[in-house]
């Protein structure tokens, strides 16, 4: 399923919006239903946007699963570090409090 970040939510992703993200891909994935989330036109979001949606189902599914569940397409070179540093930090963060 195509989930296109720009058509719902515009250029820049705020932090209000991330938790509609993630309810809604959340709602998703627990379908078992894969996901693209095409990031086209989609020009910022911020670490703790990234980290709300990305970090939380990356723990949630489990690396494999997440793996085969989402996919992100078209998202720019910063785009996608700023999702691989919110996994990243999600996992460790997760790791210090456990």
């Amino acid at each position: 399923m195509d989930y296109k970040l720009y058509e719902k939510y515009g250029p820049i992703i705020s932090d209000d919006e991330s938790e509609l993200i993630f309810n809604e891909l959340n709602h998703l994935v627990s379908e078992g239903k894969a996901v693209n989330i095409k990031f086209d036109g989609v020009i910022a979001m911020t670490t703790r946007s990234a980290k709300r949606i990305f970090g939380t189902l990356h723990s949630n599914l489990k690396s494999e699963k997440f793996y085969n569940l989402i996919r992100i397409e078209n998202a720019s070179n910063t785009l996608q570090e700023i999702i691989y540093d919110s996994i990243i930090n999600y996992i460790s963060n997760t790791e210090i409090k456990g």
